[in-house]
């Protein structure tokens, strides 16, 4: 199976016993007063945010005046206002409603993913998140369908890159009050989950968690299937290469695992970045240790079958001790 295919037969799995994660912890900080509105710009300038004060159609020429969340703070950027659009569009997906439940379907009418509420609007947020407009409240949730954060009827969610939020209106609820434009930056960026796929690297198990529809297995268990795995502090890096003098695989413990789809662990903003073979490679950082996508280490002699929810990894030349 191609590569892709398994990653989308990885997200298919999230459609079962939906709950709440509520592990999500957020620094709150006022942007703008009430009377502004909250337009996301386009993928050019993913992370800016236009924000004006009064009617729209007032400020119809010329630049205008942004808010940069990007580095998670408030910067002031000038830009055309040619370059903005008002609606991120649906990434080619369609809205599907039925028995209580709604998702997303491609074009070929496959269900890309499925949440356990009935939304009457979805909208893609980038990273595996979507925004859902459910009874006229917005929330945003996570490619597993669990819900992350719930604003309320009368305030409208935006999830930027990294784990920031942009929160615009007057909403009143148990916990939370928004009134005007306000940045929700939270430590917690995702969360990893226990899945029934299981992963294997020349027939030896490793450990596997699901993060954002992706597979992906603890960087530092990679050192007992033939990989060297070095970290350094001072740079707040982590290097991972193959080691062809390494032929016996030393499987890493298989720990208890939770049921599938419930949470494995936080993952959390962090500096660290990683490496295979010297090139940059998507990370995911939980208590200390790192997620990687397996497809990262895919090269020369290394290949990938994905089949009934079992991922099998080859590598040329390694036998179990």
């Amino acid at each position: 199976m191609k590569r892709a295919a398994w990653i989308l037969a990885a997200a298919m799995t999230f459609t079962a016993n939906i709950t709440v994660h509520a592990g999500y912890d957020f620094e709150k900080t006022r942007i703008a007063d009430s009377d502004t509105y909250l337009v996301r710009i386009d993928d050019t300038t993913v992370g800016t945010w236009r924000v004006i004060g009064g009617p729209m159609n007032d400020h119809s020429e010329g630049p205008v005046t942004a808010f940069d969340f990007k580095s998670g703070e408030a910067v002031r950027v000038e830009f055309d206002r040619d370059a903005y659009e008002k609606y991120r569009p649906n990434e080619g997906l369609s809205l599907y409603r039925r028995d209580g439940r709604s998702g997303l379907v491609n074009e070929n009418g496959t269900v890309v993913v499925e949440f356990g509420v009935d939304a009457d609007k979805i909208e893609p947020q980038g990273e595996g998140f979507y925004k859902l407009r459910v009874n006229y409240e917005n929330k945003i949730f996570d490619a597993s369908g669990h819900e992350v954060l719930n604003v309320g009827k009368y305030a409208n969610v935006y999830r930027l890159s990294g784990g920031i939020y942009a929160v615009m209106g007057n909403s009143y609820q148990s916990e939370e009050y928004f009134d005007g434009i306000y940045m929700l930056r939270s430590r917690t960026i995702d969360t990893a989950y226990n899945t029934r796929i299981r992963t294997f690297i020349n027939n030896a198990e490793i450990p596997c968690y699901l993060v954002g529809g992706y597979c992906t297995v603890i960087a530092e268990d990679l050192r007992g299937y033939g990989f060297d795995v070095f970290w350094n502090a001072d740079e707040q890096r982590l290097d991972i290469s193959r080691n062809p003098e390494y032929y016996n695989i030393d499987p890493a413990e298989i720990p208890q695992k939770g049921e599938n789809d419930t949470p494995y662990a936080d993952v959390v903003r962090s500096d660290v970045k990683a490496y295979y073979e010297g090139k940059e490679i998507p990370a995911y950082h939980i208590d200390g240790r790192t997620l990687i996508r397996p497809e990262s280490i895919e090269d020369e002699g290394i290949s990938f079958n994905y089949a009934d929810g079992v991922l099998n990894i080859s590598i040329d030349g390694l036998e179990i001790k």
